[in-house]
């Protein structure tokens, strides 16, 4: 009986606790890139893998990249940025593109998580249901049943 009462305070804890801002842990950082060796990586990767994340942004903001490389380091900067609208944007117009296989996986992933921090927990289940089902996707281990059930949760509290 304790034992039930202890699992149902921590429901009701976490439940009353649970708020966009803490729904995903704080250290999520932007996507890494796995170490390049090839000479071509070019002055705007460089300044995204050293944290630059304005300069990223304001670089493809100006020059109108519409590449899906640059809109992929311009969405992970706005999110190291917790820009998550802009973030959101980016992510959802690499996935808009349904040709496109490069960044899906990685879209979908930190689209959901810019989703949940804007307090859409309904778009976000999309993805992480998505994400969740695929045994093969990068992010399978990442999008846990308990994010899915604090996601759930939040759309609740709605």
């Amino acid at each position: 009986a304790s034992l039930l009462l202890l699992i149902i305070g921590y429901g009701v804890f976490t439940y009353l606790r649970l708020s966009p801002e803490n729904i995903i842990p704080s250290q999520v950082d932007p996507y890494t890139f796995r170490i390049s060796r090839a000479p071509e990586v070019n002055e705007l990767r460089q300044a995204y893998d050293q944290r630059e994340y304005t300069k990223v942004t304001t670089w493809v903001e100006q020059s109108k990249a519409t590449g899906t490389t640059e809109k992929f380091l311009a969405a992970n900067s706005y999110f190291g940025l917790h820009e998550y609208e802009k973030a959101a944007q980016y992510f959802g117009s690499i996935l808009q593109d349904q040709a496109l296989e490069e960044y899906a996986e990685e879209s979908q992933y930190y689209l959901a998580l810019s989703l949940l921090r804007l307090n859409k927990p309904d778009e976000a289940l999309r993805y992480l249901t998505i994400i969740r089902q695929n045994k093969k996707h990068k992010f399978h281990d990442k999008a846990t049943a308990g994010l899915i059930f604090k996601a759930k949760m939040l759309k609740n509290k709605l």
